[in-house]
């Protein structure tokens, strides 16, 4: 089974839609990833279809980037998984060639959790690799991440974790180093069905960084996501049809009302 997905922009000219291809694998691909699980894309102002390939556990393990114009491939991203299915190693690929250019591993400990994170980059013509290591230790409803770059610590953070009567984190607060608090994001979910329905993270200050705003369907499918930046003052929405249950058919991505974006998807 391949999902094709054709992206269609229309006067796309110097805007940047945040996280579109973080988005297609993240959200779409494999729901269960976060932020962390993937790294920053480019968005190429050009028209792509993305063919997506699963394994026989339903799972993704390779995504091929293509313009819809030539046919030539863009990227290919390439899954592994454990034995319970939790995702391992991500590989990005270059080109027809099929060149090297990052990839990123994840290990976990006996309880499941994330405790490191290993990327390593390549420079354009191979040269220049850039390593990153995110290393993570639990205290009870803390975590203390680690960020270091080519052998370098360059960010210490702490997290401190409230959780709501169903089990879900309802707040995460953030702290330095020296354990000065920097901000927090909290998260309301629905509390019938337990779907989230509002993230918002903001500065010590109580400033508001963005907010994230999610609405279903009578089937508890997404409907409607909207993101709202205070930082850059920008209100993105997207809005799904859906060819069946879990699958979407149409994505509409607004900027301010203005139509940036239409995603098309086939299911053969």
């Amino acid at each position: 089974m391949i999902l094709k997905d054709t992206h269609y922009i229309d006067e796309f000219s110097s805007y940047y839609i945040p996280g579109v291809e973080k988005v297609i694998i993240r959200s779409v691909v494999i729901p269960t990833l976060t932020e962390d699980d993937l790294f920053s894309f480019e968005y190429d102002y050009e028209t792509y279809n993305f063919d997506i390939h699963f394994n026989l556990s339903g799972l993704v393990f390779k995504v091929i980037k293509y313009k819809s114009a030539d046919k030539s491939i863009s990227r290919t991203y390439i899954f592994e998984y454990d034995s319970s299915g939790r995702p391992t190693s991500f590989t990005e690929l270059y080109g027809d060639e099929a060149k090297h250019n990052l990839t990123s591993t994840i290990t976990y400990d006996d309880k499941g959790r994330v405790v490191a994170r290993k990327q390593l980059s390549r420079g354009f013509l191979g040269n220049n690799d850039e390593e990153v290591n995110i290393s993570y230790t639990y205290e009870e409803k803390k975590e203390t991440i680690t960020v270091s770059q080519n052998g370098i610590v360059e960010e210490t953070i702490m997290k401190s974790y409230v959780y709501a009567k169903n089990g879900k984190i309802n707040k995460i607060m953030y702290y330095d180093a020296s354990e000065l608090y920097q901000g927090f994001e909290e998260f309301i979910f629905d509390p019938t069905v337990g779907l989230i329905r509002s993230h918002i993270s903001k500065e010590a200050d109580n400033t508001v960084n963005y907010k994230e705003s999610y609405s279903y369907n009578q089937i508890n499918d997404l409907k409607t996501y909207i993101y709202r930046s205070s930082n850059y003052n920008l209100n993105w929405r997207y809005e799904y049809n859906y060819l069946n249950k879990k699958i979407w058919s149409d994505k509409f991505c607004y900027l301010e009302n203005r139509l940036m974006l239409i995603t098309n998807r086939t299911l053969n």
